[in-house]
């Protein structure tokens, strides 16, 4: 699913339409890697829809989805961070189970809660001691080469779900 939505996602951000895109920088806290920003600078935070870290090859390391319905049963939603790697929230799917996250990969954020999430950071070697991640602005070569492998690959994965 958020393969198809990525690139309408993209492209009415660059439209300039209504919807924001926020910010998610990664950190970790009490030694879990926990991805956090303010998706409460909207007036209204949507329901999280989909959420995933995607390898700059394009490959998930994380991925789920709330189910339309679930949503559209809700109330009222948001705010939607912080996510902690590897712990969707109760009412997702998860389509691809935490990997392991490989030392000096460049992992971007991306997901959707009426308004786009967008991030990335490199995981760097962890130690008894240390932990740490580098949030990172790439280039945005290097976001569509991941993303349209990534797209490429989750369409791949709702093919395979619906056989």
């Amino acid at each position: 699913m958020i393969g198809r939505a990525a690139p309408l996602v993209v492209a009415a951000f660059v439209l300039g339409s209504c919807s924001y895109t926020i910010d998610v920088r990664a950190g970790f806290v009490d030694g879990k890697l926990v991805f956090t920003g303010d998706d409460t600078q909207v007036r209204r935070s949507g329901c999280l829809g989909e959420f995933a870290i995607v390898g700059e090859d394009g490959v998930n390391a994380w991925r789920f989805e709330v189910p339309l319905e679930v949503r559209q049963a809700k109330s009222s939603c948001g705010p939607n961070l912080p996510i902690t790697y590897g712990m969707a929230p109760r009412d997702a799917r998860v389509v691809v189970p935490p990997r392991p996250l490989v030392p000096g990969k460049l992992y971007f954020i991306t997901g959707e809660a009426g308004n786009s999430y967008s991030g990335a950071f490199r995981y760097e070697k962890q130690t008894l001691v240390q932990r740490r991640v580098t949030n990172v602005m790439p280039d945005s070569a290097a976001i569509n080469r991941a993303l349209g492998a990534y797209n490429v690959a989750a369409d791949l994965e709702d093919v395979a779900d619906t056989e």
